[in-house]
C-alpha cells in the first residue's frame, strides 16, 4: 500500500532530524521498514513537509516512527494510483488556495507589481495559473485567491512574478460537491 507521510518538526531541531534522516535512508527498504518512493520534500520557508512511501506491514509504520521519536510527528494517509484515464485530467487541472501576505513598507512595490500582473496576465494568460475569484483579503496585507493550475510552471512562475514583496503559500483546494470527491466518497464510505 502506498501512503503519503506528511511530518513536521521544531526547527530548533534539525540537527538531530538530519542525523536520524540521514539513519533513515539507509533503512529504506530494508525488512521492518518502509521504502521510500520519491525524495523527501519540504514546504518552502518551513519545517513541514512530506515523502511517498510503499509499506507491506503495518508495523513499518511503527517502525519508523519509533526511529524519529520524539523529535517527529507524522500524519501517514494512504494513496491509491489514479486510474490511467483519469491521470491526464487530474494532472492538468489542479485548485489552490494560493494565501499571501505582505508588509505595508512594500505598499507601493505591491501596488506596482498589481498593475503590471493585471497587464501581463491579460497579454499572456496561459503562463500564469487562472484566477478563479478576486483578491480577497482576511486581513490588512493579507489574504488568498483560489487559482486553477495546469502545471508546476504557471505556479512557478506566479511566484516569481511576486516574489520581491510578497511570503505566501498553496493549499490543494476540492471542491465539496465535485465529481472526483463524489467518486472517492462512494468509494470509501465514512463509518
Amino acid at each position: 500500500m502506498k501512503y503519503i507521510c506528511f511530518f513536521e518538526y521544531k526547527p530548533e531541531d534539525i540537527d538531530k532530524v538530519i542525523s536520524l534522516f540521514q539513519e533513515m535512508m539507509k533503512l529504506w527498504g530494508k525488512p521492518g521498514y518502509p521504502k521510500s518512493l520519491m525524495p523527501t520534500q519540504h514546504f518552502a520557508g518551513d519545517s513541514k513537509g512530506f515523502t511517498i512511501y510503499e509499506v507491506d506491514d503495518p508495523k513499518q509504520l511503527v517502525d519508523h516512527y519509533i526511529h524519529y521519536e520524539p523529535w517527529m510527528k507524522f500524519t501517514w494517509t494512504p494513496i491509491l494510483d489514479s486510474p490511467p484515464e483519469q491521470e491526464e485530467v487530474i494532472n492538468r487541472m489542479v485548485k489552490y488556495i494560493w494565501h499571501w501576505e505582505w508588509g505595508m513598507e512594500d505598499f507601493d512595490k505591491e501596488m506596482e507589481l498589481s498593475a503590471k500582473w493585471d497587464k501581463t496576465i491579460k497579454e499572456d494568460p496561459k503562463q500564469f495559473p487562472k484566477m478563479l475569484t478576486n483578491t480577497l483579503f482576511t486581513e490588512r496585507c493579507k489574504g488568498f485567491r483560489v487559482i486553477e493550475a495546469e502545471n508546476e510552471q504557471q505556479l512557478a512562475n506566479m511566484v516569481i512574478f511576486w516574489w520581491p514583496t510578497e511570503n505566501w503559500w498553496l493549499e490543494v483546494a476540492l471542491e465539496s460537491q465535485g465529481e472526483a470527491l463524489q467518486k472517492a466518497m462512494k468509494k470509501f464510505p465514512l463509518k
